[in-house]
């Protein structure tokens, strides 16, 4: 969760990472147990620019939360102006 004043932090585009995990479970055949795996990976923002049909669909993702998270309180987990930082990363569609 970040922190109250994420939104005063004002951080640029250069500073921001974006953090993805992917879990799994696994039986194991023999032993029958469950295997749990995490896998983390990390980028910074700007990298997205080789990638503008993700940037354009995480810039709808997060235009789509602020709305409710202002509905409900809950703070933000990115800077406003991300969504529209992201559409101009992305360039022309």
């Amino acid at each position: 969760e970040p922190p109250e004043d994420y939104d005063r932090l004002d951080p640029t585009l250069e500073q921001l990472w974006l953090r993805s995990e992917r879990q799994t479970l696994v039986r194991l055949p023999r032993a029958r147990a469950v295997l749990f795996t995490i896998k983390t990976q990390q980028c910074p923002v700007t990298d997205l620019a080789h990638a503008p049909a993700v940037a354009r669909g995480l810039a709808a993702k997060y235009r789509a939360l602020l709305p409710e998270l202002d509905r409900t309180g809950d703070p933000a987990p990115v800077p406003r102006w991300l969504p529209d930082a992201l559409e101009r990363l992305a360039g022309p569609s």
